[in-house]
This record gives structure tokens, sequence and C-alpha cells, in this order.
């Protein structure tokens, strides 16, 4: 996303180069050069400080995701998320994925079951 609140544009974009080594194209010798090329022509953006939003990787469609203090970890090394069914409280051992905003992505592990709209349990009260 290519943004500049001043102008009140936001465009799409994606990276087009990125060079291989450090220092090229004018750049300061820690760092790499890369260009965006915007969706479409915005000519008010040529010469603009924007802000850039780059999306290091996606999921490839819908997927699973929890609050990440939803998941913990057990003796064993696997993941896991505590789901409420019937009454019941399950322990599902997960496979976590990409995380953002407070969300982690999961997949059920092995012969584990979860589905959309299962219940996970994020903290409990004892009283």
């Amino acid at each position: 996303m290519i943004e500049d609140q001043d102008l009140g544009i936001k465009a799409g974009g994606r990276v087009s180069q990125v060079s291989q080594t450090p220092g090229t194209n004018r750049v300061d010798p820690s760092r790499f050069y890369f260009a965006v090329a915007p969706d479409a022509s915005v000519r008010a953006l040529v010469g603009a400080s924007v802000k850039l939003t780059i999306a290091v990787k996606s999921t490839k469609g819908r997927v699973l995701a929890v609050p990440a203090n939803a998941l913990s970890v057990g003796g064993d090394g696997n993941s896991r998320v505590q789901v409420r069914r019937g009454g019941h409280t399950t322990l599902v051992k997960v496979v976590p994925g990409l995380a953002a905003q407070g969300l982690v992505e999961i997949r059920p592990a092995g012969n584990a079951a979860l589905a959309p709209g299962d219940l996970v349990i994020v903290g409990s009260r004892r009283g």
C-alpha cells in the first residue's frame, strides 16, 4: 500500500525491483535499494514522501485464526489450544502459521479436528 496522508492518496502497488547488493543506486552502503511500482498512475505521488506498507507474506486463502494468547505449548513441545465442546474442554494440538494483528493462523495437527465457530478458550476464571 502506498499512502500520502497530506494528499489523501492510497494506492496499491508491488515491489518491482530489489538490488542484490547493498549500497547500489546511491543508497547508504548498509541498505538495499528497492523500487515500488503503483498499480495505477498517480502523478501527485511523484517526488512525494510516502508511507509504504509491504506485506512480507500472506495466506493463500481463508484460514482458521485464534488470538495469540489462546496458544500454549505443552511439555512435549507441541502447540495447542483449548476448545470448549459440549460442556467439556479439550486440548487440540495445532500447527501455528502466520501471525498478524494479535491473531495466529492454526491448522489441526495429526488427527485433531478444528472447525470455524469452535469456541477457543483464551483465559479462564476460577472462583
